[in-house]
């Protein structure tokens, strides 16, 4: 985390970098470490797949029920056809709000396959208590367009 907090700072003092970062919102901004035996150069590679990274900032008080309702409901996503791994890092530090994020990735076969089980677990108990236990702090997702 030094040599990071050293580069960072180095880094920001570019004209270059102030210039980039004007350009967008920051959500959120952590650093994460994988899970083990995590390879992203293994993740989401067919033709088709999505990749799904969620941010979350876990609300004050709630950090034991987010833990539980997490497992939970990672049980039940992972269930659904269609969904494939998901992973849990390790967040390091906190973020520049001081919000308890959390990161997780999830891969799903296809975007049509993705979409039902939106619409399966949606409207799931599982569901609605783990997201009461957080608030979206950002979400990406990614198509992979190659199984290279």
């Amino acid at each position: 985390m030094e040599t990071v907090q050293a580069v960072s700072a180095a880094l920001l003092e570019t004209p270059e970098a102030a210039a980039f970062f004007d350009t967008f919102d920051f959500k959120a901004y952590v650093f994460v470490s994988p899970p083990e035996g995590f390879d992203l150069a293994t993740v989401a590679r067919g033709a088709g797949e999505v990749l799904e990274v969620a941010v979350r900032a876990v609300n004050a008080g709630k950090e034991g029920a987010f833990e539980t309702t997490r497992d939970a409901f990672v049980a039940l996503l992972t269930s659904q056809d269609g969904a494939g791994a998901s992973y849990e890092f390790e967040v390091l530090g906190e973020d520049e709000a001081g919000r308890n994020i959390t990161v997780g990735m999830t891969v799903y076969e296809s975007q049509e396959k993705f979409q039902a089980i939106l619409g399966n677990i949606q409207q799931n108990q599982v569901t609605g208590e783990y997201f009461q236990t957080f608030v979206p702090a950002a979400a990406q997702y990614a198509l992979s367009v190659s199984n290279q």
